[in-house]
């Protein structure tokens, strides 16, 4: 399958991609997914001490889209404190994402991880 540009470019060139050092009191993880269903998500998010989010890292096992997805909330998440992270929708990563109906359950499994981290 073909990506549109804005799915490539967070899937080619993630800044998000990596793990944070979960020894820390101050980093929450989510892990969504799974291989065996063909994509998998680990979030993770460092709080400072107001509960906002300074850092958010991933890593994913799945598509293009999948990885898009999960490299799109780590962006959106920095910045936000703990209890926002259920204002944003599947529906609004996939239209940010422009992606094709047959790839919104990535749009989903992201979403589904950073509800899990609050």
């Amino acid at each position: 399958m073909r990506y549109n540009a804005k799915v490539e470019t967070y899937f080619k060139y993630p800044t998000h991609a990596g793990l944070l050092d979960v020894s820390s009191d101050t980093v929450r993880s989510a892990s969504v997914g799974g291989v065996e269903q063909g994509a998998a998500l680990l979030l993770q998010v460092e709080l400072d001490g107001e509960q906002r989010i300074e850092k958010a890292r991933f890593k994913a096992y799945g598509c293009g889209a999948t990885i898009a997805a999960a490299e799109y909330v780590s962006v959106w998440a920095e910045g936000k404190y703990l209890h926002q992270l259920s204002e944003l929708s599947s529906n609004e990563v996939a239209q940010a994402l422009e992606l094709p109906a047959v790839k919104v359950h990535s749009s989903m499994l992201a979403v589904q991880a950073l509800r899990a981290l609050a």
